[in-house]
């Protein structure tokens, strides 16, 4: 990371700086923008970018990353602050709108469509009503799975999965058929 142009580096440097100067903060995640146009096509934006702009923002926009964030993340949600957290938990009350169930369940069979995914378990839970939370973990497991898949026997020793949860209540007879479930 010694290099002057390296863009992690300036992502990096945009995340401390949010705590002290805005304006530098914002300096420092253009510069990485800049960086990342200039490098090869296929260069991704980094999901931490936007928490670092949505700490640079105000909302609505600001609420809008973060739910971003953590729709593609959910199991990044750890990195937030209490008040991001905050900012999406308040729509934690809506866990049961049809329009939230649609649109995981969509998003689960268009996944698994593309991915040759079979997996009832997974099937039955994104059936139910609720659960926003528990869905959202679980795609992002099964994105973790297949791109674990794709990768070289060598790669995939270096980016080994450790898993850890803690069920509160009884979702272990929801979450515990998802480890068995099979590729097709």
């Amino acid at each position: 990371l010694k290099q002057k142009d390296n863009a992690i580096l300036h992502l990096l440097m945009a995340a401390e700086k949010t705590r002290h100067s805005h304006h530098e903060a914002s300096q420092s995640l253009d510069r990485y923008l800049e960086l990342l146009k200039a490098s090869k096509p296929s260069a991704m934006l980094h999901p931490w970018a936007l928490v670092i702009a949505s700490r640079l923002t105000n909302p609505p926009i600001s609420t809008k990353l973060i739910a971003t964030f953590i729709e593609h993340f959910p199991s990044q949600y750890v990195i937030l602050t209490p008040t991001e957290r905050g900012s999406y938990d308040s729509d934690d009350d809506n866990d049961d709108d049809e329009e939230i169930h649609e649109t995981l369940f969509r998003h689960w069979n268009e996944f698994k469509a593309k991915n040759a995914v079979v997996s009832d378990a997974t099937d039955s839970l994104m059936a139910l009503i609720g659960l926003r939370k528990v869905k959202e973990e679980v795609s992002s497991l099964w994105k973790s799975a297949i791109l674990l898949k794709k990768m070289d026997p060598e790669a995939r020793k270096e980016n080994k999965v450790v898993a850890n949860y803690v069920f509160l209540g009884n979702p272990g007879k929801l979450f515990a058929p998802l480890t068995k479930a099979e590729y097709s």
